[in-house]
């Protein structure tokens, strides 16, 4: 939900050019995604940050977890796989995941399959405890599914 209380302000060389004035989502994207996909959020009045941006590139995965659930992020990555088992072993409730598939496809693909899950968020409404599964389709484009994280 969007919280009027707390003012959406990117960060020094991003810009908002639509969207509400308020947050909606915190993103944190993986080192192996693009950090071309902050502007997405941030247009959408979404906050985003891409681990490079924050300087965590190199940190591990169980500390980028911590900083996941101690600043409320849904994190958005690749690695399906990896994170279904790391979010399985955890017991808090979360602001959930996206998981880009086939990622590797480069930016525009990266960037077209946020687009779609942003767009499935906005209609489907809250992800807490989520996963979003975004797959490349070749009649749609994409195909986005949201379950619950195993």
């Amino acid at each position: 939900a969007c919280d009027p209380l707390r003012p959406l302000v990117p960060p020094a060389g991003k810009t908002r050019r639509q969207g509400p004035r308020c947050v909606k989502y915190r993103f944190l994207i993986d080192a192996n995604l693009s950090p071309v996909l902050e502007a997405a959020a941030w247009d959408r009045g979404h906050e985003a940050y891409h681990v490079r941006t924050l300087g965590r590139e190199n940190d591990g995965d169980p500390v980028l977890l911590a900083l996941i659930e101690a600043e409320g992020y849904t994190l958005v990555t690749n690695n399906i796989v990896e994170f279904r088992a790391r979010y399985r072993n955890r017991q808090l409730l979360h602001a959930g995941v996206v998981f880009i598939a086939q990622a590797t496809r480069g930016r525009r693909f990266q960037l077209g399959a946020f687009e779609a899950a942003l767009e499935h968020i906005a209609v489907h409404g809250p992800i807490n405890a989520m996963e979003v599964l975004v797959l490349p389709d070749p009649a749609a484009g994409y195909v986005v599914a949201t379950n619950p994280l195993p």
